[in-house]
């Protein structure tokens, strides 16, 4: 493997792996943001779901900040 193919496969790795920074992160965001706001929604009653609102308020803070760092980290590859 020469040079320029070596220069090729890790810019297409590099960009892969920002993008897929970028999307993870804005998952981990928007499921951070159900669970945090999961009884305005009304998410709670309609999915039968039995964790109390601590721990969603918990979870969904812990998911947000994740999702903020991986959107982080993918800007950061490419600057």
């Amino acid at each position: 493997m020469n040079i320029d193919e070596k220069n090729r496969s890790t810019k297409s790795y590099v960009r892969f792996r920002t993008m897929f920074d970028y999307v993870m992160g804005a998952f981990y965001v928007a499921m951070g943001l159900l669970m945090l706001f999961a009884d305005k929604l009304g998410l709670r009653d309609a999915m039968g779901i039995k964790v109390e609102k601590p721990w969603l308020m918990a979870l969904g803070i812990l998911l947000v900040a994740y999702g903020l760092f991986r959107i982080y980290r993918g800007v950061r590859h490419v600057f």
